[in-house]
């Protein structure tokens, strides 16, 4: 964990956005903790579809079973 003034973050944010691959980021303001700067957690293409398509209860069973009937 990185800990670093506001004002340092301001002037120094390309070096610190690549730090932030490595270890998080604590930014402080007048003595205080004011942001924790961390990566986003790496989404899979279907959470970010959850929602958009509508759950019509086909399964991926039906799927599997509809694929092996066209052979």
């Amino acid at each position: 964990m990185i800990k670093v003034t506001a004002s340092d973050f301001k002037k120094n944010l390309d070096k610190y956005l690549s730090e932030l691959v490595k270890e998080e980021i604590i930014i402080i303001r007048d003595g205080v903790s004011v942001a924790k700067v961390i990566l986003p957690e790496k989404e899979s293409i279907v959470s970010k579809l959850r929602g958009i398509i509508p759950d019509d209860g086909y399964s991926v069973e039906d799927a599997r079973k509809e694929r092996l009937a066209k052979q």
